[in-house]
């Protein structure tokens, strides 16, 4: 158990680290652009900016989920990566089908990962939030 403990732990700080770093450079990226809501911006232009920095984001959380998937690998918990990766993408999700679970010795593991998500989810959620509050109100479209 405590093994588990040091494992998911470590994991936590690193992914978090991870998913903090991808907000930062988004942020600051955002800032570079100039898009700060001072300047009336296109619908097209808002959906563009929420477009790619939520795919960005997803690409991030993506990775992270690899990660998961390749501590599984390396510790022998699942010989695939392809199982290791649906694994940790259900438990980051709190999905869990339950057709694939964490051996008895590892279980652990599994609320780590979905504390993990927990986390990076509301810290990517909250990001968002600013991104859009930053990028201002839409003009609205006219009906016809």
């Amino acid at each position: 158990m405590a093994l588990q403990m040091l494992i998911g732990t470590a994991m936590l700080a690193l992914t978090i680290g991870i998913g903090a770093l991808a907000i930062i450079a988004a942020a600051r990226a955002l800032d570079f652009a100039g898009l700060d809501g001072r300047e009336e911006l296109s619908v097209m232009m808002h959906t563009g900016v929420i477009t790619l920095v939520t795919s960005s984001l997803a690409v991030v959380l993506i990775f992270i989920m690899a990660l998961w998937a390749a501590l599984f690998v390396a510790l022998g918990i699942f010989p695939e990566f392809e199982v290791s990766l649906y694994i940790a993408m259900i438990s980051a999700t709190t999905l869990g089908y339950g057709d694939v679970t964490m051996p008895n010795e590892w279980r652990l593991l599994a609320g780590f990962i979905a504390t993990d998500g927990f986390i990076l989810f509301g810290l990517d959620t909250a990001f968002l939030f600013e991104v859009m509050r930053r990028l201002g109100d839409p003009p609205m479209v006219e009906a016809k």
